[in-house]
């Protein structure tokens, strides 16, 4: 199971993925949630929320089982990866803030929590000490797992016909 990271709803919508150049993204995400492969986190849904676009009218329009809520495996993940991003003194008190505020530390401690792949725009900055990235969270709890946006669409097999 994947769990979608803001960027990978955001990215798509303002380019190569508007809703009105390839709808099939969009069907092929709800598709991916109706069989138990795509899924996000709350906040993620707070985030796009905040917008005032047609990704808000999008999410708006998602099941609320897209939206993995937390439970007791998830909140015992919170605590595992508050410690590691804790133990990390290279990171400004402003990086870990902007960690614990964002969508981040939640798709993270889910991740660790379930085994799901999180998908995202963001790459590794090993030696950041303004942003916690995700796929360095990952890194650091040993558990969690990130991937791109491309290696999603070609592990799952997707391919966009193009229409004329």
């Amino acid at each position: 199971m994947y769990l979608l990271d803001s960027d990978v709803l955001i990215q798509p919508k303002n380019g190569l993925f508007a809703f009105d150049v390839c709808p099939g993204y969009w069907e092929w995400l709800i598709h991916g949630h109706n069989i138990g492969r795509i899924f996000s986190v709350p906040d993620v849904k707070r985030e796009i929320l905040n917008g005032d676009d047609d990704l808000k009218e999008w999410v708006k329009s998602l099941p609320n089982s897209f939206f993995c809520q937390p439970d007791y495996k998830t909140v015992r993940a919170y605590a595992e990866v508050s410690r590691w991003v804790e133990k990390c003194e290279q990171y400004k008190d402003s990086a870990v803030a902007d960690f614990f505020d964002k969508a981040d530390y939640h798709l993270v401690s889910h991740s660790l929590a379930h085994g799901q792949t999180i998908v995202t725009f963001e790459v590794s900055e090993a030696g950041s000490t303004a942003r916690i990235k995700i796929p360095d969270a990952c890194e650091g709890v040993h558990a969690a797992r990130c991937i791109s946006l491309l290696q999603l669409l070609r592990r799952e097999k997707v391919a966009f016909i193009a229409k004329y």
